[in-house]
Order: C-alpha cells, then structure tokens, then sequence
C-alpha cells in the first residue's frame, strides 16, 4: 500500500500486480498489510467517510500538512469477522484495476493502427511535417502571402508548423478537413440557463484523461453560467486552453444534457464514427494545429474561434468503426472503474453502518466463486450514493458491466 505524505486529497493505493518492481520517491510511505487484513478492501476504507478523518487525525504541520511514518501505523481498520467479506469488497477495486489496465491495452491498439495509417508515430508525423522558420528559442519567423491572410492578424495563426501541416496532410489521402467528417451545431442548439433543471452539466474539467467524460461529477455540478443543450453521440471540443486537449463525446445521460459555453459542439456526420473523431481530434497532428489556432497573450486563457475549426486537418482511417468501439469500449471502463471504486466506499461505510450485512456478502462472494452472480447483483443494484428520495443506483446498468467484467477477464488470462 502506498499512501502520499503531503497534499490536501489524501491519496492512497496498492501497488497493481502488473508492477513487478518500482521504486517510490520521498514523497511516498509504503506499507506492507498483514495477513489479517486485505490491501484493496483497506483502501475502499480509507476512502470512506470514516477512513478519511484518520489520515487527517494523523497529519503533522500547519502550513504543508503531511503524514508521517507513525501516522500510518496509527490508522485503525474495521476487520470484518470473515475474510470473505473483505475479499468481496477488496474484488471490487480489483475489478477496477482490470478495467483500467484495459483501457491502457484498448489505448494502445487505438494509437498502433493510427500509426499504421500515418505511417508513424502522430508525433513523429508532426516532426516529419517540417518545421522550417522555428528558432530553438520557441519564436519564428514566417512570410504570409495576400492570399492566405484570413480573419486575424497574430502571427501564431500563421506559424509555419501550422504551415507544415497543412501542406503534408493536403498531400495525403488519409486527411480530410473537419468540415468533411461533422457539423458545428453549438449555435443550433438551445441555451439553457444556470437555474435550469437538468440530468448533468458537463463543464470543460469534467473531461478528463483521454476524452472520458465524467457524468458522474457532471450529474452533481451546479453551473453558475449558461450553457447549451447536447445529445448523446455530440463531440465537445473545449476551446479554452486547448494544450489540455479536452475532447469527449457526450454519453447517453437520463434527463436533458447540458455543457459549459466552451466548448464548441460537433455532430459527426453519417458514416464518421464520433468516438473515432474524438480520439484522432486528440493526436498530436490536431493538437498542434489547434495550440496555433488558439488565440490570447496568456497560455492558461488561450481560446479557440469555432471559425477555425472547418478547416482543421484530420487523419481519416478506413479503421474507424473498429477504433471507434475500442475507444467507446474504452470510455464505458474508465466510468465502469470509477463507480466500483465508489461501490466498494459504499459497502465498506455500509457494513460499518450496519445498513449492510456480513452474511450477504459473504453469500455473494461465495456464490461468485462457484460462479453465481445473482446474489452479487442483488447488492450492486441496491447501491444508491445517498438517502435522498429518488436517489440514482451507482451502477445503473449491471449487466453492462458484467460484459466489461468478462472482457477486462479474458485480456488477462
């Protein structure tokens, strides 16, 4: 077990048994679990709301708290009286861990056949493209003719990488302008305000790592600016900041969705596959042309103008459907992940509680062993974060789930 010293979230994991050997900085305590006591199902409580005040209890300094070697010994885990009932909470981080180890492998796949259509590596596709004009310093010197001179005037619109790009991609078949693969629809879709009822707001921080959109946080967010209605199968393109490369295809959500004003909403056209879209949006050969596009003096606050985008070049694989799946597949793990780490919370604050009983899941664990999911299902379907009235279940859609459960099962055999 890991646990951070410093830092106000209080981080802690287990080391995945991908790992064969690593090395941990200064910065990091590790622990060795006895016996007695499962490493996952010590970290579901430690996520908890009981486990969390301990690691603040033990945290020494006023301006930089941090915990110490002695703090960790001292934190204090509920032992179930049988190891069937913490191996059964533990499996669910477990499970989380081989979700994200096949989105690692589905990411992977993804990037080789985009490879294989560009002939290289993205990056190394950008770097082939030329940069002619770019001192070693990060400034350029670049000559533009009457012709190409467009709605503005800052030299970063016409940066001879953007130049470079360009000219390779127009000499590519696999290349196409965005215009030929979907629609801006932002101005056609209505506003919404910031009292509205909605099933989810989806701000610009709520895209994460790869395009995964966050709905559980965007369920949850109270906006203080309009927005704009999307539909499932949207693209959103944050136009705010665009080195962070925040690109998601809105998923289907209950209720009516909304987005935040930055970002800029495409629909992908019939026959584009808008998970495909999204992920060749996030390569380097469009992350380079949109960091130029951008405009603004301060690199955090650099934004996009959505008359831009039409023109933007974009690699078009005759792969797309497959990729498409791989990275759909992909983003229904990442979500999958992170609702059994909140499952396992969940049943560990449960048993504490008293609002769960250790018979049931030591039944559930033994019955998962003799492979019966009925009991285990019962549990999961029965999770709400919450007592509010009308509260959503934590896994909507347990089958769904079990499919991903298989499939992350048979990659790791």
């Amino acid at each position: 077990m890991l646990f951070a010293k410093g830092g106000m979230y209080r981080h802690c994991a287990v080391v995945p048994k991908a790992v064969i050997e690593a090395n941990i900085s200064q910065d990091v305590i590790g622990a060795e679990p006895s016996e007695r006591l499962d490493s996952y199902y010590a970290i579901a409580f430690l996520q908890s709301k009981y486990g969390r005040p301990q690691l603040v209890r033990w945290e020494q300094g006023n301006a930089q708290p941090h915990l110490s070697n002695d703090g960790v010994k001292g934190v204090l885990f509920p032992l179930p009286h049988s190891t069937d009932a913490q191996r059964y909470i533990g499996d669910k981080i477990r499970q989380a861990e081989r979700l994200r180890e096949l989105t690692r492998i589905l990411d992977e796949k993804a990037n080789a056949a985009l490879a294989e259509l560009l002939g290289e590596t993205d990056e190394s596709w950008v770097a082939g493209a030329g940069t002619t004009g770019v001192f070693a310093s990060g400034g350029f010197r670049t000559r533009v003719g009457a012709g190409r001179i467009r709605g503005r005037l800052d030299p970063s619109g016409y940066h001879p990488e953007l130049t470079a790009i360009s000219k390779r991609a127009t000499k590519s078949r696999n290349f196409v302008t965005l215009l030929e693969m979907a629609d801006l629809v932002t101005d056609k879709r209505a506003k919404t305000s910031s009292e509205s009822a909605l099933g989810a707001y989806i701000s610009v921080l709520h895209v994460l790592q790869a395009g995964y959109v966050d709905m559980v946080a965007a369920s949850r967010y109270q906006p203080e600016s309009d927005g704009r209605l999307c539909n499932p199968g949207d693209i959103l393109l944050s136009g705010i900041n665009p080195v962070a490369n925040r690109v998601g295809v809105c998923p289907i959500r209950s209720g009516q969705v909304a987005c935040s004003p930055e970002f800029s909403i495409l629909r992908a056209r019939s026959g584009v596959d808008p998970h495909y879209l999204a992920f060749a949006l996030r390569s380097q050969v469009c992350l380079r042309q949109l960091l130029h596009l951008a405009q603004g003096t301060s690199s955090s606050r650099r934004r996009l103008d959505e008359a831009e985008l039409p023109a933007l070049w974009v690699p078009i694989s005759p792969e797309q459907q497959r990729i498409g799946e791989w990275m759909s597949t992909r983003q229904r793990c990442t979500a999958a992940s992170y609702t059994l780490t909140i499952a396992a919370r969940l049943l560990v604050e449960g048993l504490i509680d008293g609002h769960v009983a250790e018979a049931d899941l030591i039944t559930a664990q033994k019955a998962l062993e003799a492979g019966d999911r009925s009991v285990d299902r019962g549990i999961l379907q029965c999770l709400r974060e919450g007592d509010a009235l009308g509260a959503e279940p934590v896994i909507p859609d347990v089958d769904s789930l079990y499919e991903l459960l298989d499939e992350s099962e048979e990659i790791a055999v």
